[in-house]
């Protein structure tokens, strides 16, 4: 299971002005209620509100957050914000991808699961399973899992048989004559 992208939000602990930000900062979008700044190294793009609320996406892993987050609050403190601290670091979403090694048959799976999935090919190739919570499955015919709704990466391989086992009892039998 590969973790695909990580979404969180802190805060930086003071109000922030756009207007000052907007002059000293690079890779920048200003938009009607928040900033979009980008950072190269990790890769991540943030929404600055000027709340000093802040939420981030595009990152890989836990370490990465936290090295953008610090980044970040780095950024806007060297364009003239001396008082900013990261405060509230928190996980929001955490997206997970898997290929496996065989093709799923999904009006099966909306038989198996009748009440849990939402599949309708001719809006969407996916089928999605509404776990417990806020987790989502959304399997495809290629054999590509989606997997969102976790905070926190060890819960989600801990699940990563449960899924496996749904997709092996979907998957397309061999249809060669032996």
């Amino acid at each position: 299971m590969d973790v695909t992208n990580i979404t969180s939000t802190f805060n930086l602990d003071c109000i922030v002005s756009h207007a000052l930000l907007k002059n000293k900062l690079t890779n920048f979008e200003l938009k009607k209620n928040f900033m979009v700044v980008r950072i190269r190294n990790p890769r991540a793009t943030a929404l600055i509100f000027e709340s000093g609320s802040v939420s981030m996406s595009g990152l890989n892993s836990i370490v990465d957050v936290r090295k953008a987050a610090r980044r970040i609050g780095r950024k806007v403190q060297q364009a003239g914000f001396p008082d900013v601290r990261i405060r509230n670091l928190v996980i929001q979403n955490i997206a997970f991808s898997l290929k496996l090694p065989y093709r799923l048959q999904l009006e099966k799976l909306q038989d198996k699961l009748d009440n849990l999935v939402i599949y309708a090919p001719e809006l969407y190739s996916g089928a999605t399973v509404h776990g417990t919570g806020s987790k989502r499955f959304i399997y495809f015919r290629t054999g590509s899992v989606v997997v969102t709704g976790y905070k926190n990466i060890n819960e989600a391989r801990a699940d990563y048989n449960c899924i496996v086992k749904v997709a092996e009892l979907i998957k397309y039998e061999s249809c060669r004559p032996s």
